[in-house]
């Protein structure tokens, strides 16, 4: 399931009747490449009550930012007034065993078990691979060891660390040159410059900026555009942070529409840890302004915040009568919230590259409310780079370039026609470019309504049930990616062959045969509620599995280091 640019597809199949008519493009010698930066920020769901209050009343498609309110978000509604931001934009699954794996590698996770373990030697279209076979030089800082949640059954291929039960992953393309996960020591600290922290489980946001700052700087040595990932932490629920006490400054919104206390406490923690997040995201911001401005720089949720109500700020609620279009009541509903799936997300250019600030310029300050994901983030990066390297690849992405829809949506343009899927196995949603299904995986129960952000807005807007025949095409949709993805035929890392460009003819890759573990354990639950309950079992899940398969001695888990 690999999608191309026709000179690509010619290469493969030049008997198709528009091939015969197809002009080769005249060669354009290469640009110098970006840096690329990517920030995962940890249940990142911050709107509507963080979101400029026309951002969250507008019923249109396209509004003018900044997106972030300055009060709460400084930094960040600082960088996006440059940035093209999204409030809509989604992750395919949560917790982040979903969540962060569909970003890195395209796959969307499977209906009754774990991708992170069953497809661990599939050939997947993941973004560090991919930028390391471009010749950028690669880096991962993480908060926490590289075996949670089996991150290291993807982070350690293609590396000499692997143990021999593992060893086709050495076979792999290699993701990253350099992964880094340490608590300070007190050298460390005094070289990173900050102060120890006290916990010894995750580092937080305030350590880890500190550190990809300097390895950023390290890996730039190199002489290569660096792409740099960077995983924060302190907005995970449940939302007390992982640093001192004294790093945070506590934010209130007060009781208000929030409901009971108990509810407006775990709002106030979840603005406190993001205001937190936002402070550090503005260090990194402004080195990399200094130092290494030629950078795309992104900033996206894994997944959303689950557990924090989708409320509006309960000031403007009783000074702007406009925000009373918002309707908290759609916030309990079971098939009706944007809790789950739904996260934040901004691409930005930070460098004067003439080419880029030409596709970036014209989208400053704008904020696109219809349903987005992961997939086109991703993809928008990889058309970013290849424009400035004339060579466009085949891509599993569904995606669609992000840029071109702002465009487009700033144009009144139509929207080509779009599907994406994400699910927790219970709770699914299917969205395409206007309309957002919501439902349960086991019987057609659940609505579908307009897809502008937030989905609680305009009281009486038309929402409808599902038919069951829609629901039959989203469980064949479903189970046409399970096939495909089981199968190991979704992607061959042979499509990014460069040479296969019209006129040059290539054959088909052969696909290796899928990866069956022999001691993998595929268990099904029973339903014990939506989003959150269907994660959590299926990470208990995962850990008795864990267990049972290290004293049954089948395999020795690669063991997490401090840094590669």
């Amino acid at each position: 399931m690999v999608y191309a640019p026709k000179k690509t597809v010619c290469s493969y199949n030049p008997e198709l009747e528009y091939c015969k008519t197809l002009q080769a493009d005249e060669p354009k010698a290469p640009q110098e490449l970006p840096n690329v930066v990517i920030v995962i920020a940890e249940s990142f769901t911050p709107g509507p009550m963080m979101y400029q209050n026309n951002v969250v009343t507008s019923n249109e498609k396209i509004v003018d930012g900044p997106l972030y309110k300055k009060n709460y978000l400084p930094n960040l509604n600082k960088l996006s007034e440059d940035a093209l931001t999204f409030a809509s934009l989604s992750a395919s699954g949560i917790p982040t065993l979903y969540g962060w794996l569909s970003l890195m590698t395209g796959e969307i996770p499977y209906s009754n078990s774990i991708n992170i373990v069953q497809s661990m030697l599939n050939d997947v279209d993941d973004f560090p691979s991919y930028f390391h076979s471009n010749n950028y030089q690669t880096m991962y800082v993480a908060p926490c060891k590289f075996k949670f949640d089996g991150q290291h059954n993807w982070l350690f291929r293609g590396r000499k660390v692997v143990q021999p039960q593992y060893k086709a992953l050495k076979e792999m393309p290699k993701w990253f040159d350099n992964i880094y996960q340490y608590i300070p020591t007190k050298e460390q600290a005094e070289q990173l410059g900050v102060e120890q922290n006290k916990m010894q489980s995750w580092v937080p946001d305030r350590i880890t900026a500190k550190q990809f700052i300097t390895h950023f700087e390290e890996n730039s040595k190199a002489g290569k555009p660096t792409l740099g990932v960077w995983a924060t932490v302190d907005t995970h629920m449940s939302f007390q942070g992982y640093d001192n006490d004294e790093f945070y400054e506590p934010v209130k919104f007060g009781k208000g529409r929030h409901g009971n206390q108990k509810m407006s406490e775990q709002i106030d923690r979840y603005a406190t840890v993001a205001k937190y997040m936002d402070k550090y995201i503005g260090e990194v911001v402004d080195y990399l302004k200094e130092k290494h401005n030629n950078t795309i720089f992104v900033v996206v949720g894994d997944h959303g915040a689950r557990e924090v109500p989708q409320f509006t700020d309960n000031v403007i609620d009783k000074l702007d009568p406009l925000s009373q279009k918002y309707d908290n009541s759609c916030n309990h509903k079971q098939f009706s919230n944007d809790q789950l799936y739904v996260t934040s997300a901004l691409i930005t250019y930070l460098g004067d590259n003439p080419l880029l600030r030409s596709k970036f310029d014209p989208l400053r300050s704008k904020v696109v409310k219809v349903p987005t994901d992961h997939h086109d983030l991703i993809k928008t990066v990889y058309e970013l780079v290849e424009d400035q390297n004339n060579k466009h690849l085949a891509s599993s992405r569904n995606g669609r370039n992000l840029l071109e829809l702002a465009t487009n949506l700033t144009q009144n343009k139509p929207l080509r026609k779009h599907w994406s899927l994400r699910t927790t196995m219970l709770h699914s949603e299917v969205a395409t470019e206007n309309t957002v299904y919501r439902y349960h995986t086991k019987g057609p129960y659940g609505e579908k309504f307009e897809g502008i952000y937030p989905t609680c807005v305009r009281p009486g807007e038309k929402r409808s049930k599902i038919t069951q025949k829609e629901f039959d095409s989203f469980s064949q949709y479903h189970k046409f990616y399970d096939y495909i993805q089981r199968g190991n035929r979704q992607f061959s890392y042979k499509f990014r062959n460069p040479d296969c460009q019209y006129p040059t003819v290539c054959n088909f890759p052969v696909n290796y045969e899928a990866y069956n573990r022999n001691d993998a354990l595929i268990l099904g639950a029973s339903a014990v509620g939506v989003g959150m309950g269907a994660g959590v079992v299926f990470m208990l899940i995962y850990w008795v599995y864990e267990i049972i398969m290290n004293k049954k001695k089948k395999y020795s888990p690669i063991q997490p280091v401090q840094t590669y």
